[in-house]
């Protein structure tokens, strides 16, 4: 294979998002393998090794800056599905890695009581806040994570609400009204690229044939979906009936057909009607998204931390589901600076991780489902890494970690510490003292190597052949 030459007279046009930025670390890993006229297997190899080390940077950044949650944000950025990504072409690893820089460095200002926000702090969150807009647009709702920084550390109101509109401003503009590179791409290239806007698909004719230039919804979908091949079949019959109901506003009769013309392929997929469908009954929609959410947990859940392949190769249950116990412990030992987050702050975070997995589920709703379907297909767990550690900050409460770490303090340092205790409230037991902050690390190293080991084996299985 590493000898396949490409033919760049020969090419062929697909549908592609308007997502530009995460993609520059594999177009500069292809362009240098061009430069030294590698075959396209070997750019292909250098477009994920330079992937892995843009995302894995971001990520490192994010641990240094965040002054909380630095394990959490360690085992987020190790977890097997987020390294599963970052070693991909996918655009979804370097979101991943702003995500988690942008909300560190929110955490940094808001959690460290000496620093106020200095002009260059808030240049950094502008910039961070484009580059999120530009790289996938549901994740920009975590620029309202600056609601938690308070105002005394921004100074006056008016300027903490002209930084916050500022924020806004820019993401919106970014993220709306700017596809970044598009333009210049078309003007150096000289062709037209199609939106991600709108998706193709069309299913099979009856008896089996296509419509020449068409491409088959099964097979565009199924790499999309987390269900089996036969799902598809289902929701083509379906979304063949749903649309006659949204469109005629009666239920079709059993012995009515739906009846299409040959020449015209059906195209269950639709975003306008879609969104029509939603703004029409969103009654029907909030039933539709919890409908989902209770079908799929299982499936959020598992490939949230590790499925592979073509969505076939999971973790296995234990294994996924300790893992994420482990980071629920985690993050309930994790003790905040001061005194913590209150109870406005969680507030605001709650919310904003509840729009986020709303806003994500409605992408995937409108971009990838037949109109007015029952339930949202072709979304995954890995989605909702980036919002992650958003969860996980919710758990946060000095005074249940202080007590438990109190609980379990060493006992060779009980008797020596008396002394000590007598002299200072119970409270200002440093952390150096403490039993659980010193193994804790080591436990989430260990859990991390098991996981990943597994994961390794799960992928093996999968695509080698492996003998015990």
């Amino acid at each position: 294979m590493g000898n396949i030459k490409a033919n760049p007279s020969v090419r062929t046009k697909i549908i592609t998002p308007d997502y530009t930025l995460p993609y520059l670390p594999q177009a500069i890993g292809i362009a240098v393998g061009k430069i030294f006229g590698l075959a396209p297997l070997w750019l292909f190899y250098l477009g994920r090794l330079l992937n892995l080390l843009v995302s894995a940077a971001l990520i490192f950044m994010a641990i240094r800056v965040t002054p909380v949650f630095k394990w959490v944000f360690f085992l987020l950025g190790v977890m097997p599905m987020t390294l599963y990504q970052m070693a991909s072409m996918s655009y979804d690893a370097v979101t991943i890695g702003l995500c988690f820089l942008l909300l560190a460095t929110i955490l940094n200002h808001a959690l460290r009581d000496e620093q106020l926000v200095s002009t260059r702090g808030i240049v950094i969150l502008f910039v961070l806040t484009a580059l999120l807009a530009a790289a996938k647009q549901p994740y920009v709702l975590l620029v309202a994570t600056f609601l938690i920084i308070p105002i005394r550390k921004v100074g006056s109101m008016k300027k903490y609400l002209a930084v916050f509109l500022g924020l806004v401003i820019t993401a919106i503009v970014v993220s709306q009204f700017w596809a970044p590179g598009r333009a210049v791409f078309e003007k150096f290239s000289g062709t037209r690229v199609p939106t991600g806007k709108t998706v193709i698909a069309a299913i099979t004719k009856p008896g089996g044939g296509e419509e020449e230039g068409t491409p088959n919804l099964k097979m565009s979908m199924l790499p999309l979906l987390p269900h089996s091949p036969e799902t598809m079949n289902a929701a083509q019959e379906q979304s063949a009936q749903e649309q006659a109901v949204v469109k005629t506003g009666s239920q079709p009769q059993p012995d009515d057909a739906v009846r299409t013309d040959d020449q015209v392929p059906v195209n269950p997929i639709d975003a306008s009607s879609q969104k029509n469908f939603i703004l029409s009954d969103p009654v029907r929609y909030v039933g539709i998204l919890f409908n989902t959410l209770g079908k799929s947990l299982d499936l959020y859940l598992t490939s949230f931390v590790g499925l592979f392949g073509w969505i076939d190769a999971p973790l296995p249950p234990p294994v996924a589901y300790g893992y994420l116990m482990f980071l629920f412990v985690l993050s309930l030992f994790s003790q905040v600076a001061g005194k913590g987050l209150r109870f406005l702050q969680k507030c605001v975070i709650f919310s904003i991780f509840i729009l986020a997995f709303v806003l994500i589920e409605t992408a995937l709703y409108v971009y990838c489902n037949p109109v007015g379907s029952n339930a949202i297909i072709a979304v995954q767990g890995r989605y909702f890494i980036a919002i992650g550690p958003l969860f996980f900050l919710l758990f946060s409460n000095n005074n249940f970690s202080g007590y438990l770490q109190r609980t379990f303090l060493s006992s060779s340092k009980k008797s020596a510490g008396k002394k000590q205790r007598q002299k200072q409230p119970s409270i200002s037991s440093s952390p150096e003292e403490m039993f659980l902050p010193k193994v804790l690390p080591w436990i989430a190293m260990l859990t991390a190597l098991i996981t990943l080991t597994c994961s390794v084996f799960v992928i093996l299985e999968r695509f080698y052949v492996i003998s015990i």
